[in-house]
């Protein structure tokens, strides 16, 4: 029997062009993002005990089946306003946490997912994040660090032998990171500080990174991210040394799924499986020009809160399956730098 080369060559490269050499086949053949019923703009949401939470201007709104239904969760949630405007929510232990930052308001917290809350004697503006037995935030008016061991009913500042200067007020930190035992500030300067001891002391271990409205965040015990208006960094060295990885139009949010890195940049949510080497747009059917003030994932979900779209109609909570991102393999790298499992591989085309 004769083979004829020339036409199982063509086979071949027909079979293998368009993810071995792109090496960007992502998605799914139909993915999409579809809007979900909840009545408001979500400026913030949150995932406890596998209940969504979304916070706006008409209070804070729950789902308990990933966004089919809600309903308003305001009882005792009170603020300048009526309903309370809502900026941050977090979840901690047994609480799920909500903040109505102006002069009435403050941060409250739930034990019945948001069925009634209680007022604790702080309201944070910028966040929440937690480490061992304690919460931190950051107070308005840039006053550093602050920091509760009961659950947000009680706050001391950290780092108490710490000189500011005559610039203190303005010296305005970001929500703080954590990973491993170590706890990461970035200030309004792009400083980046470091402490081992839940902020008994901090270390000025980088400056700077320049710009302004600075975010951290971190994925693992070895990687931090940090966004600086347009522009991700990327440290693997306890923020010792800083690379760039990606810049765009604006840049926000961070969120982690395993291997997947979901981040906000400008109108658009990218994805990145490779530690931020490479990234992806995955908007399909996100309204456009829309601003994502929030992303979270729960059971098999991942949702983005919508706000400013041309449609206001568009704005609110949009959520996409995460199967959509199961073929996920590392953007625009060769073939050879691609571990393939088994061998020999057999290659589908996803579009993309």
């Amino acid at each position: 029997m004769s083979i004829n080369f020339k036409s199982s060559f063509v086979v071949f490269i027909m079979l293998l062009t368009p993810c071995a050499i792109n090496a960007q086949g992502v998605l799914n053949s139909n993915p999409h993002w579809v809007m979900t019923k909840c009545p408001q703009t979500a400026e913030a949401l949150s995932v406890h005990n596998s209940y969504i939470f979304a916070g706006g201007e008409k209070g804070v709104y729950r789902s308990s089946n990933d966004g089919n239904n809600w309903q308003v969760v305001n009882k005792d949630l009170h603020g300048d306003t009526d309903p309370p405007h809502v900026t941050v929510l977090y979840s901690f232990g047994k609480y799920i946490f909500s903040s109505v930052p102006d002069l009435s308001g403050g941060l409250f917290r739930s034990t019945d997912e948001g069925d009634s809350w209680t007022k604790a004697n702080y309201a944070p503006s910028v966040g929440l994040t937690s480490h061992d037995q304690y919460l931190f935030s950051i107070p308005s008016g840039g006053l550093g660090i602050l920091r509760s061991n009961d659950s947000g009913i009680t706050w001391v500042s950290v780092d108490s032998s710490f000189i500011w200067g005559h610039d203190y007020h303005k010296i305005s930190f970001t929500k703080p990171a954590v990973t491993g035992k170590w706890i990461y500030a970035i200030n309004y300067y792009g400083e980046v500080y470091q402490s081992s001891n839940n902020g008994d002391s901090l270390s000025l271990i980088y400056s700077s990174t320049g710009g302004s409205n600075h975010h951290l965040y971190t994925i693992n015990d070895t990687t931090l991210f940090a966004t600086v208006l347009d522009t991700i960094f990327r440290s693997t060295d306890d923020g010792h040394n800083w690379k760039v990885i990606k810049t765009g139009n604006g840049s926000g949010k961070i969120l982690v799924n395993g291997d997947e890195i979901f981040a906000v940049q400008g109108y658009k949510i990218i994805l990145s499986v490779d530690n931020g080497d490479s990234w992806k747009t995955i908007n399909d059917d996100l309204p456009d020009s829309s601003a994502i003030d929030d992303l979270a994932i729960n059971d098999n979900f991942i949702f983005a809160g919508v706000s400013n779209s041309i449609l206001l109609t568009n704005n609110g909570v949009w959520r996409r399956s995460l199967s959509d991102f199961n073929n996920a393999v590392e953007f625009g790298k060769p073939l050879s730098d691609i571990k393939l499992s088994p061998n020999p591989t057999k290659w589908k085309h996803y579009n993309t």
